[in-house]
């Protein structure tokens, strides 16, 4: 079941390390796509200023707010880019949140957005 309501969320990556990462409840960044929060128009501005808060202290960078729906009430990004980030590197699938499957608390596993195997042993260029 989806909600339709206009939700927001919130990606960063955590400076120290590069993880991606998400607003969730307590205002924490948490590294599980299901322990994120979605706001709404009543609550995204003490959201953006937390976020702003957390990357004028060099936790995270490269903050995005991210329009996101719940199924099954959990977050899920509507932008592909992100569906993909969530995973964790796409080089290798052996590698990341995505070298499990859906029961490794990732929603938006789905072997439809794993990148295409190489066929060519030339490397990566």
């Amino acid at each position: 079941m989806s909600n339709t309501a206009e939700l927001t969320l919130f990606s960063a990556n955590r400076l120290h390390d590069g993880i991606v990462v998400w607003l969730g409840e307590n205002n924490e960044w948490v590294q599980e796509l299901p322990s994120a929060s979605l706001f709404d128009q009543e609550s995204i501005e003490a959201a953006r200023d937390i976020a702003q808060q957390a990357s004028d202290q060099n936790f995270v960078v490269g903050v995005q707010e991210l329009p996101a729906t719940r199924e099954n009430n959990i977050p899920v990004p509507c932008d592909y880019k992100e569906r993909i980030r969530s995973k964790g590197p796409s080089v290798r699938l052996d590698l990341g949140k995505q070298s499990g499957d859906a029961t490794n608390g990732n929603p938006a596993f789905n072997k439809t957005l794993q990148p295409r195997q190489a066929n060519s042993k030339a490397g990566i260029y």
